[in-house]
């Protein structure tokens, strides 16, 4: 009965320091400066933004699916580390950076959403919400990838 006290108390207090562990990372998370200022905010298709967490498969995953190629080309689009002009002008200054498209100097995650020809413009994002992205991406299997895909 003590033992099962003790570990209860323990269980408990792991829980709370979890708890405002999360807390500050959320507050950080809003932050700009913490998180980058490439990084895209998203909602759920409730129309709340994402807060990041770790429990339950985390904040952005279920929204994603289970397809690795997937997950990897929504998460370089999100951070702004895709291979496209805005990515390839921060890193690899001596690279194009024009849309393939020839519509703009610099290719950017806006013009490949908003603008760009070599994309359907019935499959564009509709909306902030995480599923248009995904559905996007999807739809488009080369959007995101890097040469060895």
């Amino acid at each position: 009965m003590r033992c099962t006290r003790s570990l209860n108390l323990f269980l408990l207090s792991k829980k709370k320091e979890c708890d405002l562990i999360l807390e500050s990372w959320q507050k950080l998370f809003k932050d700009s400066k913490k998180k980058g200022q490439l990084f895209l905010e998203f909602k759920d298709d409730n129309e709340k933004v994402i807060k990041p967490m770790y429990a339950k498969g985390g904040s952005w995953l279920p929204h994603i699916g289970v397809l690795n190629s997937v997950c990897a080309k929504f998460t370089r689009m999100m951070l702004g580390h895709a291979p496209i002009g805005e990515y390839r002008q921060r890193f690899f200054p001596n690279t194009p950076i024009q849309c393939p498209c020839g519509e703009v100097d610099i290719e950017t995650r806006e013009h490949i959403f908003m603008q760009c020809r070599q994309y359907n413009a019935s499959l564009r994002p509709r909306d902030i919400r995480i599923s248009s992205f995904v559905e996007f991406i999807i739809s488009n299997p080369t959007l995101f990838c890097f040469d060895n895909g």
